[in-house]
């Protein structure tokens, strides 16, 4: 253990550290040169989120149309069993549960819908009214949530029925 062996892991010490300092070039060139292809991969599921997103308000509002479509069919069956389609106060569930207010209440053969009366996809109830004796109007406030916007989805049925 002379000076000459000093020397010599002195050397030692030295060479990993030049090596450190050139390995970290390497890598910060390496990072730059990647840097395009991450932005350009960003941007791809940037569009790939957005463009899977208008799907889904699309079905969305699909899944509204059917659902409404399924209260239209329960009303029909109970306007042929009661003879008249349930009050805006009883509304869609009167065709889960018999309306205290029938005047016979043997004619409700129901239940009229097979699931409970859900939510719109959009988390808020769909609105029931009749209108006359003869018409009804179900709509759900749309993507928005509110009534009476252009968005509504909406299923008119009777002999004249009043948009909003």
């Amino acid at each position: 253990m002379n000076a000459e062996s000093d020397g010599v892991e002195a050397e030692v010490f030295e060479k990993p550290t030049q090596a450190k300092k050139s390995n970290w070039w390497i890598w910060i060139l390496v990072a730059v040169g990647m840097l395009p292809i991450l932005i350009i991969l960003l941007i791809l599921a940037a569009f790939i989120v957005w463009d899977f997103s208008r799907i889904q308000a699309g079905n969305d509002v699909i899944e509204a149309q059917m659902q409404i479509s399924a209260f239209e069919m329960g009303l029909e069956t109970y306007h042929l069993d009661i003879g008249e389609y349930p009050t805006s106060q009883q509304g869609l569930e009167a065709l889960r549960v018999p309306p205290v207010e029938l005047t016979d209440p043997t004619k409700w053969l129901g239940p009229y819908h097979k699931n409970d009366i859900t939510l719109d996809p959009w988390s808020q109830p769909y609105c029931y009214e009749r209108l006359d004796s003869d018409g009804y109007r179900i709509y759900s406030g749309g993507p928005d949530g509110q009534t009476g916007t252009v968005d509504d989805i909406m299923s008119l049925n009777g002999p004249d029925p009043i948009p909003f």
